[in-house]
């Protein structure tokens, strides 16, 4: 099961990463608001990582919320995300040490540090839908920008864990602060934040002006169409209406 969740995530993570990287030169964004528009054949129920399983939401996921640790998406190869770098310590390698990206902060503006990892770690935990965390007995905030994982038994695969939902982080804040309604409002840290998602027709994604890579981020926003019906999907695409599905 999780073999095929890193596959899918390195499909769908090669055809978003290259509209969300090079905006009109990989796909047909509009000409005068480089707004890329995609289709997608369901809509989530939920945009909030931890409790969503579809896997038909990760190139909405990817689009808002930035992983702990990013992937290659031609090798899937671990690669620095939030976190910097990432380390096993210990004779046992059972501790398993991140360094933080400093200066980033939530769309809502609120900062991203050790403590809102710990939170997020302990919250995918409590939701008990995905065992990816089940290793981990303890979190240690070392400071602002390191923290230690402390696991129940050498787990090689935690970088690979954290680079898929597990490692999405929230705004603690904005989870707060919205309750249940998060799901349908969903605050991180990624280069996209939601303007307006309106049932059975869409999701409106706007650039995060205050996104610590904004500059890597040629495209101004993400429209996400959703169309269930495929052969209406390939029509759309085909006739212009759409410029691909990412999915």
């Amino acid at each position: 099961m999780r073999e095929q969740r890193w596959l899918y995530r390195g499909l769908t993570g090669i055809t978003l990463g290259l509209a969300l990287l090079c905006g009109a030169g990989a796909a047909r964004a509009d000409a005068k608001s480089n707004v890329v528009n995609l289709g997608v054949l369901s809509e989530p129920y939920t945009l909030d990582p931890h409790v969503g399983t579809s896997g038909f939401d990760y190139p909405m996921l990817y689009s808002i919320f930035d992983r702990l640790i990013d992937f290659d998406p031609k090798t899937l190869e671990p690669r620095p995300g939030l976190a910097t770098s990432w380390r096993f310590t210990g004779a046992d390698k059972r501790n398993f040490e991140m360094k933080l990206r400093q200066n980033v902060k939530f769309h809502d503006g609120t900062p991203f540090n050790a403590e809102a990892v710990k939170y997020n770690i302990k919250r995918f935990q409590e939701a008990k839908i995905l065992n990816d965390l089940d290793e981990i007995e303890r979190v240690d905030v070392v400071d602002a920008n390191t923290i230690v994982l402390r696991l129940k038994a050498e787990n090689s695969s935690m970088p690979i864990l954290l680079a898929d939902r597990a490692g999405m982080m929230v705004s603690p804040a904005a989870v707060e602060k919205l309750g249940k309604d998060f799901a349908r409002s969903p605050v991180g840290a990624g280069p996209f934040k939601v303007k307006n998602w309106i049932s059975g027709q869409g999701l409106i994604l706007d650039k995060d002006p205050g996104y610590w890579n904004a500059k890597a981020i040629r495209l101004a926003g993400i429209q996400f169409r959703f169309v269930p019906n495929a052969t209406s999907l390939a029509s759309a695409i085909l006739s212009g209406q759409l410029d691909f599905e990412p999915s």
